[in-house]
């Protein structure tokens, strides 16, 4: 679950801490929101779902966020976007039908031109 709300100051993103390992049911509290640096700025990101899709989404937003200037908010959506398709393409037939069987949710918060 993840939620993300939009304050007069700040931008607050929650997200549960539960992960379930899907072959055993072994259960583990882990944290889910990292900050990406950028250039100049930092975006934050949480995540749900299957960790295979979010945590290699998340490694490769890091790797292309590296020494990027957010111009706006085009910059980050299109580094979101390519990121997560990675991610899943080079994932196999099999691996992409559990994929789209149980999913997997990232919610990106940052400013822009000083608006969120």
């Amino acid at each position: 679950m993840l939620a993300g709300i939009v304050c007069s100051n700040g931008i607050i993103l929650a997200s549960d801490s539960l992960l379930v390992d899907w072959n055993s049911g072994d259960q583990n509290f882990v944290d889910k929101i990292s900050v990406v640096d950028f250039l100049l700025d930092q975006v934050l990101i949480a995540e749900a779902g299957l960790p295979t899709v979010t945590n290699r989404g998340g490694e490769i937003i890091q790797r292309k966020a590296r020494g990027l200037k957010i111009t706006d908010a085009s910059v980050v959506i299109k580094i979101v976007e390519d990121s997560v398709s990675e991610a899943i393409t080079t994932r196999n037939k099999k691996q992409k039908d559990f994929i789209n069987q149980h999913g997997a949710e990232l919610l990106v918060a940052f400013y822009a031109n000083d608006h969120p």
